[in-house]
């Protein structure tokens, strides 16, 4: 049975590294739509990440029943506890577990590389509108004085 548990915990972690590669992939493409201000393109890459972070989480509610289920049959707190005959699986299932925290990791320092971007794109577009609000009143400044300048003169003398 632990077998079996073992090899079900090792498919779950292969799937969710396969999609945590996809979320890098994503991940860097969003980057290159924030340089290059694509924002449906950004919104797309948004939409695509939201899936496999569904697919992800699905995978990892799957993870801990069958991890749950595998300490209860054998009454362990851990997969150090499960006997040595199946060292094996749990070797692989560590590494699977060490991959995916790697992945996870390089996921997450290109996020802050994004949201630098990001933040850095919202700064520029803000000193672009302050720059457009200033030159705004300085037009209307011009505009006020002009029309007061106009005055009406009444002849009296005929």
């Amino acid at each position: 049975m632990a077998d079996i548990l073992l090899k079900e915990l090792i498919k779950i972690s292969e799937e969710k590294i396969l999609r945590l590669y996809r979320i890098v992939d994503v991940t860097k493409k969003q980057e290159q739509a924030i340089e290059t201000d694509k924002l449906a393109d950004l919104q797309k890459y948004i939409d695509k990440k939201q899936n496999e972070i569904d697919c992800i989480n699905e995978l990892d509610n799957d993870f801990s029943n069958k991890y749950t289920e595998l300490k209860e049959k054998f009454n362990i707190e851990s997969l150090e506890d499960i006997p040595a005959c199946h060292n094996e699986d749990i070797k692989i299932l560590q590494t699977k577990i060490g991959k995916i925290s790697d992945i996870l990791k390089l996921i997450s320092d290109q996020e802050v590389i994004n949201n630098d971007k990001i933040n850095r794109n919202f700064k520029e577009v803000k000193a672009k509108l302050k720059q457009v609000k200033n030159g705004k009143k300085a037009t209307q400044g011009y505009t006020k004085h002009k029309d007061m300048s106009q005055s009406i003169l009444i002849n009296k003398t005929k």
